[in-house]
């Protein structure tokens, strides 16, 4: 990229991404607790990975929209992942909220169960009686063209493939001669 201002702008936003990323890995799944910082931290990561295309269309503009449309081309299988999250972010932040879905999992139990958000034992009856005990966990995720994937891998994927278009990006400029 022209400028190390520029570049610095670009991997800002992608640390920030990594670490919204991070707070959501450590709130997928949890059984108890505030349901809602998983949807606070999942519209922070949103609108950070975002910004990083934002940034080089800004930063770099008429180099990167060519550019851009080359990379688009030649990898078509990323297409969907790419329009399906930019749109989500679109709705996060000028509608109604993430289209992700939440669906409660359960998890039958014996004696306990622990996870960084709580921890429940079962004695008496439930042990000895047969009745079961269970927690039930939170399960996100998204449809992206027809097929369910779990929010997390779908973020981790997205902000790979924007890594990528950055570095890439970047490659590309710093092979080209200065005038």
């Amino acid at each position: 990229m022209s400028g190390a201002p520029q570049a610095e702008s670009v991997e800002k936003k992608i640390r920030e991404a990594e670490h919204f990323l991070r707070e959501l890995r450590k709130l997928n799944g949890l059984a108890f607790g505030d349901r809602e910082r998983f949807d606070f931290n999942l519209s922070a990561f949103l609108s950070a990975a975002r910004a990083i295309d934002y940034r080089l269309r800004h930063e770099q503009k008429n180099d990167y929209l060519t550019w851009r449309k080359q990379w688009d081309a030649n990898n078509p299988t990323h297409q969907g992942l790419l329009l399906f999250v930019a749109s989500d972010r679109a709705k996060e932040v000028h509608e109604s909220g993430s289209g992700r879905s939440m669906e409660m999992t359960e998890k039958p139990i014996l004696g306990g169960y622990s996870d960084p958000s709580g921890s429940l034992e079962v004695s008496g009856s439930f042990l000895t009686g047969g009745t079961k005990s269970s927690v039930f966990v939170p399960r996100y995720t998204y449809e992206i063209d027809g097929t369910e994937y779990p929010v997390i891998e779908a973020c981790d994927l997205y902000l790979k493939v924007l890594t990528s278009i950055a570095a890439d990006f970047s490659a590309t400029r710093q092979e080209q001669p200065t005038q």
